[in-house]
């Protein structure tokens, strides 16, 4: 089945907006979210003027009245949802976990763990229904690497969340034709991103220190490399990849070929390495 409406979360901005316009450039429709709708009809009407295929609405992925409102207009307007990006996110609060604000910590699972929830929780009964559907979830922060990502707790505990999240909603949906999948960025300088480089560095531990460093002397990796990989999986190339972390900075798309049940590609590994069971 060839996929046409596509649902793109945090779509205004960075790795949003350029998986918006690559899945335009596609030719699929696109509706692209942000928290405030004048924002997201701002870069719907960049990606098309013409505003016949791309369509900008103000949702807040961790209020459930937003979210309802967003999947009721694609619903009532095209009838179908083929594919949902889970990208909006939030990379904050920062510092020594016991001395960070707690509501903070709070708002960041809300935004980045449950919002990725909440938004697949209204799509995926729209994907039952025509047997066939596309989630692709945004993971990051040094999840599944071999360094725990501190003085960033939350949004590091939120992004794990959201890998362990893609492998158990993978296995209740791959009979309807559903795949989840979910990407490890690598480091993009986007507005979010940005931020780190006025954050005191007595706020970040040594990983995000030497990320800032990268971030400063490379420009970090493209957007255009995440928005290539959601095109592949989307495309009938993807039918038979589930349930997987992919890094867009490590990984090939030629490795899928016949390793589509590798473990590699999963939240168990390690910088390329195995988990395997010591034998007694």
């Amino acid at each position: 089945m060839k996929p046409t409406v596509c649902v793109v979360t945090g779509g205004s901005r960075g790795i949003g907006y350029a998986i918006s316009k690559r899945l335009f450039d596609d030719g699929y429709t696109v509706i692209l979210c942000s928290r405030k709708n004048g924002e997201a009809m701002r870069a719907a009407n960049k990606i098309d003027s013409s505003g016949k295929r791309v369509f900008g609405i103000g949702a807040d992925v961790s209020i459930e009245s937003d979210i309802k409102k967003l999947f009721a207009f694609v619903q009532k307007k095209f009838g179908r949802v083929d594919v949902l990006v889970n990208n909006a996110g939030v990379f904050w609060p920062f510092g020594p976990f016991e001395k960070c604000v707690f509501s903070e910590n709070r708002k960041t699972i809300e935004i980045n763990l449950l919002g990725t929830m909440l938004c697949s929780s209204y799509a995926v009964p729209l994907m039952k229904k025509r047997k066939w559907g596309r989630i692709i979830n945004i993971s990051g922060g040094g999840v599944g690497g071999d360094i725990p990502l501190s003085f960033a707790t939350s949004y590091f505990t939120s992004k794990g969340g959201v890998a362990f999240f893609t492998e158990g909603l993978a296995v209740e949906v791959e009979k309807f034709g559903i795949t989840v999948n979910a990407f490890l960025p690598g480091q993009i300088l986007t507005e979010a991103t940005r931020r780190l480089t006025k954050v005191s560095q007595k706020l970040l531990g040594s990983e995000l220190i030497t990320a800032v460093k990268d971030l400063k002397k490379n420009g970090g990796s493209s957007t255009s490399d995440v928005a290539d990989w959601v095109s592949f999986l989307i495309s009938p190339k993807g039918d038979k990849i589930t349930g997987r972390l992919i890094s867009v900075r490590w990984d090939k798309k030629e490795s899928f070929k016949n390793r589509v049940s590798d473990e590699r590609f999963k939240l168990r590994r390690i910088e390329g390495k195995i988990y395997k069971k010591v034998n007694k």
